[in-house]
């Protein structure tokens, strides 16, 4: 390392108003040193071995006379290594350890901290390199004796204009040891002026939104960067900046929240609308509007493609099975163990004949046949009885209707594209819409709609659930689409069997 000999002199000599000007003593008011900032000084507990007797990244350096006498290593401040110096008699110059220049920011202030054993008074200053290659030198602190005991120093300073590489170094002028160990240098880092005032914030909802007149709405808030909350309009007064209060408006009303901040001021409002009184309940109305999934004539589809849905959406579903396609095995139809494990799943199995004929048409003993054998195949099959039914072709007279209460059912389905069940409906020939491809969902979720509003019960009639068929097919994506729909707007969900307990006597 070059070194000038009169510039060091000089350095050291500086009259402390001008040092006050170029370097700082002190911690900067508004400086912090984050903990996670790296040391800059390289080997910095001088662990590491360099050459020609020296740690690596450092050398020992000195000017006038008598010359130190450098040592490495000896044994440091709770570790194997350190460095020391020893000036026999008094000198006209100093000694020091120096370590290797870091780049370092002009304007920026770093912290230096040593560990260090003396047992005279010591000096600590730097040498900074400028971007032209010139090197000049500053004075950072005067460190009194340790008392020959290992004592930690820290002092800061201010890196001047133009400067690029910093070597900071603790000397011994004086005739004495100086030994010095765990060295850091590390940048400080401003505390950044505080934030300006954040920007109000404010949520104020009612709920619910709409009423009859005498029932209640709650209204909440929350404010954020505010000190005070102040209502108007249909309600007054000072307010916490969080909250909520219970209304009773007997007349549409809008309730004001302003609220004011350092930042600015915000206000919102919510309405709470006063409906008129529901009318009374209509004759045949149910307590609640009420739909039903049914499925016709034992399609595989149905199982394969229509059932997965159901069980996802968590609703069940009405299978209305004709038998001989079941019993005999027959290609695309539904086999028994699929009837099983539909009824196991906990839907509604229910009659549909064995042959699926117009019983209309029909002896009263081939009647009989048809709605007798077909039900105790099913029960016998499922374990679960069977109440419901569902007249093929939707063809029905009183004949077939009687011999269905004979034969233990209580309920049976036909068809009526227009109509929904009221609790009053008859309930051997309840009204259903049966799909077909020409239907668009608009036209169902019509319906749905119309029952859920009117109170009314609505039952959908679905024969294969699959992509391309005949005109009573139903793609899986419409079917999706309309269950969906049945579980967004709310409607209540029932089987067959479940509806038809809710009817009038």
């Amino acid at each position: 390392m070059v070194t000038d000999t009169h510039d060091i002199a000089r350095a050291r000599k500086v009259s402390a108003a001008v040092a006050a000007v170029l370097f700082s003593l002190f911690v900067f008011p508004g400086a912090t040193y984050a903990q996670s900032a790296p040391n800059l000084i390289q080997n910095s507990s001088f662990e590491t071995s360099g050459t020609n007797g020296n740690p690596a990244n450092w050398a020992r350096t000195a000017w006038g006379t008598p010359t130190p006498t450098f040592t490495y290593p000896v044994s440091g401040n709770g570790s194997a290594k350190a460095v020391q110096m020893v000036l026999q008699s008094n000198s006209t110059g100093d000694g020091r350890w120096q370590p290797a220049a870091v780049t370092v920011e002009a304007g920026a202030t770093y912290t230096y901290t040593t560990w260090y054993k003396s047992n005279v008074a010591t000096e600590i200053d730097v040498a900074y390199t400028k971007s032209n290659g010139s090197i000049s030198y500053g004075w950072i602190a005067d460190v009194p004796s340790s008392g020959n005991v290992w004592k930690q120093f820290t002092a800061s300073f201010t890196v001047p204009s133009g400067s690029v590489k910093a070597s900071p170094y603790h000397i011994l002028e004086k005739t004495g040891t100086l030994a010095i160990d765990d060295v850091s240098l590390v940048k400080a880092s401003t505390t950044p002026p505080p934030p300006p005032p954040g920007a109000p914030t404010l949520t104020f909802t009612a709920s619910p939104t709409t009423v009859t007149a005498g029932q209640q709405s709650t209204l909440s808030w929350q404010a954020g960067n505010v000190t005070s909350c102040t209502a108007s309009g249909a309600w007054s007064g000072s307010k916490s900046l969080s909250g909520s209060a219970t209304v009773a408006p007997t007349q549409t009303s809008t309730y004001t929240l302003s609220c004011t901040g350092s930042g600015g001021n915000i206000s919102k409002q919510a309405t709470v609308t006063v409906s008129a009184q529901p009318p009374p309940p209509q004759p045949g109305q149910f307590t609640e509007g009420m739909v039903s999934l049914t499925f016709d004539d034992s399609w595989t589809t149905q199982y394969t493609n229509a059932l997965p849905i159901l069980q996802q959406a968590g609703v069940k579903g009405t299978f209305y099975l004709t038998t001989q396609p079941i019993q005999e095995a027959w290609n695309t139809f539904m086999t028994p163990n699929q009837v099983k494990d539909i009824a196991q799943k906990g839907h509604e199995i229910a009659g549909h004949t064995i042959t699926h004929a117009d019983l209309t048409t029909l002896s009263q003993s081939a009647i009989n046949r048809e709605i007798k054998n077909s039900k105790t195949y099913l029960q016998n099959l499922t374990g679960q009885a069977v109440s419901s039914f569902a007249h093929p072709y939707g063809a029905v007279n009183n004949t077939v209707k009687n011999l269905l209460k004979l034969a233990g059912y209580t309920s049976a389905r036909g068809i009526d594209y227009e109509s929904l069940n009221l609790s009053t409906s008859d309930k051997y020939d309840l009204k259903s819409m049966c799909i077909e491809t020409s239907n668009p969902v608009s036209e169902i979720k019509a319906q749905i709609d119309g029952a859920k509003a009117n109170k009314q019960w609505f039952i959908l009639c679905i024969h294969e659930v699959k992509d391309g068929g005949d005109q009573y097919t139903m793609t899986p994506a419409k079917f999706q689409e309309v269950v969906n729909y049945i579980k967004s707007v709310g409607i209540k969900v029932v089987t067959v069997k479940e509806g038809w307990a809710l009817m009038a006597n």
